[in-house]
C-alpha cells in the first residue's frame, strides 16, 4: 500500500509512519504544513484502489509573534487606543475583560459607559502561511481619567482552544491622596506602639513625596528623628498606586515634646511629578489611655452568677476602647479575682460565675484600648441572689418505646438553684394507676432505663433534680410514653427485677455454670469407676476397636495377627514404600 500527498510519494520518515496492514498514516508533531490532501492506493494481483481525504490542521490562539502586543501610555482626557493581536486557525473569537470586573466587556460601545468602544478586525500584518490571517481586537477610551489605567486581558477563542494574555493601560496625572481612607487623616504613636505616619496617593509618572513639620520646617531625608519610605501599592493592579510611610523616632522625640522635634502634631506631606504637585495634611496625636467607665448596671443575677452592662468611657481619643475588664472580690475579703477582656460588642453580656449564692460582692470595671487599661469605675457592691431548689427538670426522650419492656428516659441538665446538683429522682407509673414507681440515679448522668414494663402499654415519667435545698418541683403534666406491642416471653417472669438486656446475660453465665458441673461430674465418675480421667473415659465411649485397660495381656487371632503385623511392617517403611505397598 503506497501513501501520497500534493507534494508526492510519502515515505516512512521521523513525523510520517505509513502503515502497509491496516491503512493508516499517523503524522507526529502535526504543523500548518501538514494542511493538504492525501491519498492512498493499494494493489494485488486482482486489482488497484485509491482513495484521497483532506487534513485540516487547527491552530490555538497564540499572541507570540503578535506586533501590536504592548501597554498603552497616555495623558490624562486624552484618548486612549490598545490592540491586542493574535494567530489562530479559524479565526478566533476576541474581546477585552478589565481585571477585577465582574464580566469581560461587549464588543461595541459599552451600555455602561460611553467612553469605552472595543471592535474586532483583521490584522494587516501577514504570517508565513498565508491562510492564517492575524487578528486584532482594539480597545478605545475617550476622555481618559485616572481611574481607566488597570490591567486589561486579552482573550482569543476558537474550535482548537482558547488563550489570553494580560496587557496594561496606564493615565498619566499629576499626584493625588484620594487614596488615603478618612481613617488615617488622624494617627496615633505613643511609646510601645510602632510610630508610622502613613498616606495612599496615586499618580504617574511615578512621583517623589516629601514631608514638612507643623512649624513649617522641611524634613530631610537623613533626619535621625524621622525615616521615610515610599513603595508601590498595587493591590488594585493599578501601576500608578503608592505608599508613603514616615517613620517617628520616638527615642529622640520623646525628651522633646515640647522641643524642637514634637512628635505630636500636623504633618504636610507633598507630592509631585512632571504634572504636578499637590499638598495634603495628616494630625498626629498621642494616644490616651481610656477614662473612666460609666453606666455599670446589673442586668442578670443567679445564686452563682452575675450580668453586668457597661458603658465605654464618653471621650475623644484616636484610638478605640476594644473591651473591658472586671476586678471583684467577696465584700469584706482582701480575695481578688479578675476576668480576662471582653470584646466591645458583649459588653450587655458580661457574666461573673462561681459565686456564693446569697453573698455581697464588690465589683470593679475598666476599659481597655491597645495603649493599655484605663480608670476604674466606681466600685459597686452586687448581691448573689439565695440559692433555691434545681429548676424543673425537662424530659428530651421520645414517646415511642423501642422496647416492649423497657424504655430509656434522656433529660437535660435543669438550672441547679445555686447549689450543685446530687442525684436524679425517676418517677413512672402506668396511666391511671394512683402510686409511683421511683429510682435515685447519681448527679453524673442525664439517662437511665426504666425495666420490667408491660408491652403495649403507656406509662407517666417525670425527673427531679435533687441539691442541698431539696428536690426540684415536679412537672405539670408529667411526660408519657408507650412500650412497643408483644409478649414479655419466657424469661420475663423468671427475672422479673431486669431488663431483657440484663436477663440474656444471666442466662448465659447460668448454662456456663450448669455445663462445668456437668463435666466435672462425668469426671468424677469415671476416676472412681476405672480410674480414668475424662479425657481417657469420652475417647473409649467414642471408639469402635476393642477396649482394654492398660496393662492387660491380650490375645489376637490370626486375622488380628496378620492386621496388626501388616500396620506395624508398614508403619516401619520409607514413605515410597508405604505408597507401593498401598
Amino acid at each position: 500500500m503506497d501513501y501520497g500527498a500534493e507534494v508526492g510519494t510519502i515515505a516512512d520518515h521521523n513525523r510520517y509512519r505509513p502503515s502497509s496492514t491496516d491503512g493508516t498514516l499517523t503524522i507526529t508533531n502535526v504543523q500548518l504544513g501538514d494542511e493538504k490532501w492525501y491519498w492512498c492506493e493499494g494493489r494485488n494481483e486482482a486489482d488497484n484502489v485509491f482513495g484521497k481525504a483532506f487534513f485540516e490542521v487547527q491552530m490555538i490562539p497564540t499572541f507570540e509573534r503578535s506586533l501590536n502586543l504592548n501597554n498603552t501610555e497616555t495623558r490624562e482626557g486624552n484618548k486612549a487606543i490598545m490592540i491586542c493581536q493574535c494567530e489562530a486557525k479559524p479565526n478566533p473569537k476576541m474581546r477585552f475583560h478589565r481585571v477585577g470586573y465582574a464580566a469581560p466587556y461587549v464588543n461595541g460601545v459599552q451600555p455602561n459607559d460611553s467612553r469605552i468602544n472595543i471592535y474586532e478586525k483583521p490584522s494587516s500584518a501577514s504570517h508565513e502561511n498565508q491562510e492564517i490571517i492575524p487578528q486584532e481586537v482594539v480597545i478605545e477610551i475617550e476622555n481618559t481619567t485616572p481611574n481607566d489605567t488597570a490591567n486589561y486581558t486579552c482573550i482569543a477563542e476558537n474550535s482548537a482552544g482558547r488563550n489570553e494574555t494580560t496587557m496594561i493601560i496606564i493615565i498619566q496625572h499629576q499626584p493625588n491622596f484620594d487614596l488615603t481612607p478618612p481613617s488615617l487623616l488622624t494617627q496615633c504613636i505613643w511609646e510601645e506602639h510602632p510610630r508610622n505616619v502613613t498616606v495612599l496617593l496615586s499618580g504617574f509618572p511615578q512621583p517623589s513625596v516629601s514631608w514638612a513639620r507643623s512649624d513649617g520646617k522641611q524634613i530631610s531625608p537623613d533626619q535621625t528623628a524621622f525615616k521615610q519610605y515610599f513603595e508601590p501599592y498595587w493591590e488594585n493592579g493599578r501601576r500608578d498606586e503608592w505608599m508613603a510611610n514616615l517613620e517617628i523616632n520616638w527615642e529622640v522625640t520623646k525628651g522633646g515634646i515640647q522641643g524642637q522635634y514634637n512628635p505630636v502634631g500636623n504633618y504636610f506631606p507633598k507630592a509631585s511629578n512632571n504634572l504636578g504637585a499637590v499638598d495634603f495634611t495628616i494630625n498626629v496625636v498621642e494616644a490616651q489611655l481610656p477614662g473612666r467607665v460609666g453606666g455599670l448596671n446589673v442586668t442578670a443575677k443567679t445564686a452563682q452568677s452575675i450580668t453586668l452592662f457597661a458603658r465605654p468611657p464618653v471621650e475623644e481619643n484616636c484610638i478605640p476602647v476594644i473591651g473591658f475588664e472586671i476586678m471583684y472580690k467577696l465584700h469584706g475579703t482582701n480575695d481578688v479575682h479578675q476576668i480576662a477582656l471582653f470584646p466591645l460588642d458583649a459588653g450587655s453580656s458580661m457574666k461573673i460565675d462561681n459565686l456564693k449564692s446569697g453573698s455581697s460582692y464588690s465589683v470593679l470595671v475598666y476599659a481597655r484600648n491597645e495603649r493599655g487599661r484605663g480608670e476604674y469605675s466606681n466600685s459597686k457592691i452586687i448581691e448573689t441572689l439565695q440559692s433555691t431548689v434545681p429548676e424543673v427538670v425537662s424530659i428530651t426522650s421520645s414517646t415511642e418505646s423501642l422496647s416492649n419492656v423497657s424504655h430509656q428516659v434522656v433529660w437535660e441538665m435543669p438550672l441547679d438553684g445555686g447549689e450543685p446538683i446530687t442525684q436524679y429522682l425517676v418517677s413512672w407509673r402506668e396511666v391511671g394507676a394512683t402510686v409511683w414507681n421511683s429510682r435515685e440515679i447519681s448527679s453524673g448522668s442525664l439517662w437511665w432505663t426504666i425495666p420490667n414494663l408491660q408491652p403495649d402499654t403507656t406509662y407517666e415519667v417525670m425527673v427531679q433534680a435533687r441539691n442541698r435545698k431539696g428536690l426540684s418541683a415536679k412537672p405539670n403534666p408529667p411526660s408519657t410514653f408507650r412500650t412497643r406491642p408483644g409478649s414479655t416471653g419466657p424469661s420475663a417472669g423468671r427475672f422479673s427485677n431486669l431488663s431483657l438486656s440484663v436477663e440474656i446475660h444471666y442466662l448465659v453465665i447460668i448454662g456456663v455454670i450448669g455445663l462445668f458441673i456437668i463435666l466435672v461430674a462425668i469426671d468424677m465418675i469415671c476416676f472412681c469407676s476405672r480410674d480414668w480421667g475424662l479425657l481417657a473415659c469420652i475417647c473409649t465411649g467414642t471408639s469402635s476397636s476393642p477396649k482394654h485397660p492398660v496393662g492387660d495381656i491380650i490375645s489376637l487371632d490370626g486375622a488380628e495377627s496378620r492386621s496388626l503385623t501388616s500396620d506395624v511392617d508398614l508403619a516401619s517403611k520409607t514413605p515410597a514404600a508405604r505408597e507401593t505397598s498401598l
